[in-house]
């Protein structure tokens, strides 16, 4: 599970990136400030290079994990649909609560099974606003 969280973690950090430099190109001001005071401008795409390097890394650091807890692997398209399913905040944030809680109660639950979770909550939260 804290392999999950590392990734987690380091795909939220390559999405903050790629969105800071995608509002920098856009010009606004305030985050080109930002990338300035952080060092990013001028080498954006290297950074955003390793850290993607860094989350496919980790992903695929878990789906071995996950093999070897009885999990079935994921193939290339499976992880890039994880990938894509990650790129919302919300979902990230999400799914780490529910591992912390899971940790704390020796629980554990499949990538597929994070993520059909978290399909559902969406859904439930759609339906919701329908009625309203």
């Amino acid at each position: 599970m804290n392999l999950f969280l590392e990734f987690l973690d380091a795909d939220g950090k390559y999405i903050h990136l790629f969105k800071l430099q995608q509002n920098a190109q856009d010009g606004v001001y305030p985050v080109q400030q930002v990338a300035y005071q952080y060092g990013h401008v001028g080498i954006f795409d290297q950074e955003l290079d390793d850290r993607n390097r860094g989350r496919w890394s980790k992903l695929r650091a878990l789906n071995v994990a996950s093999q070897c807890a009885g999990y079935l692997p994921m193939d290339e398209a499976g992880m890039q649909k994880v990938m894509n399913f990650f790129e919302d905040s919300d979902r990230r944030r999400y799914v780490r609560d529910n591992i912390r809680r899971m940790l704390k109660n020796d629980e554990c639950m499949s990538i597929a099974d994070l993520m059909q979770k978290r399909y559902q909550v969406e859904k439930k939260n759609r339906e919701r606003s329908k009625v309203l």
